[in-house]
């Protein structure tokens, strides 16, 4: 079986996105998200890797930004959460699929890439760099039917009474 890897624009990359099930399409993963974010700065290209195998997809949205006075660049996440997103792919596939990326990569002169990891995607597994872990994160469930009643019992408490003190959440 082949590992193809493509260089796609903006649309096709979001139609991927969108054919993910739904558990897996992120806000901030998404390519849309992706290309808006590098708005914010004239030297980021937003460029669309997708590596596929039989009906196995990897796909890594980055932001490429130009190193000044250098034939070389660096590849970052948007702000917020980044990462590759990896949908059918066991572990054989997914090192012939980094193997592609690394190679581009190195065809592109990056010197460096800075991934903001999603925490509730779990993607940092599928990453064949280095991964660093620098910050704790809380995940909430706000669609949670009662979010206070997961509270531990001393939690409940100091929020009833920041509530009798005044706190208003909305």
């Amino acid at each position: 079986m082949e590992t193809e890897l493509s260089l796609v624009e903006l649309e096709t990359a979001q139609a991927l996105f969108d054919a993910l099930p739904a558990e897996m399409q992120w806000p901030t993963l998404s390519p849309a998200y992706v290309a808006a974010d590098a708005l914010r700065d004239p030297q980021l290209t937003p460029i669309f890797l997708v590596v596929r195998e039989g009906d196995g997809l990897l796909m890594h949205a980055v932001q490429e930004g130009r190193i000044p006075g250098l034939d070389a660049c660096d590849w970052q996440s948007a702000y917020g959460y980044g990462g590759p997103i990896v949908h059918k792919m066991d572990v054989e596939a997914l090192t012939r699929a980094w193997s592609k990326l690394d190679a581009e990569a190195a065809a592109r002169h990056v010197v460096a890439e800075f991934v903001r990891f999603h925490p509730g995607a779990e993607n940092h597994h599928f990453y064949s760099g280095s991964v660093r872990d620098d910050r704790s994160v809380v995940v909430i469930d706000l669609a949670t039917s009662d979010l206070l009643a997961s509270y531990s019992g001393r939690a409940r408490t100091a929020i009833r009474k920041a509530e009798r003190a005044g706190l208003n959440a909305v």
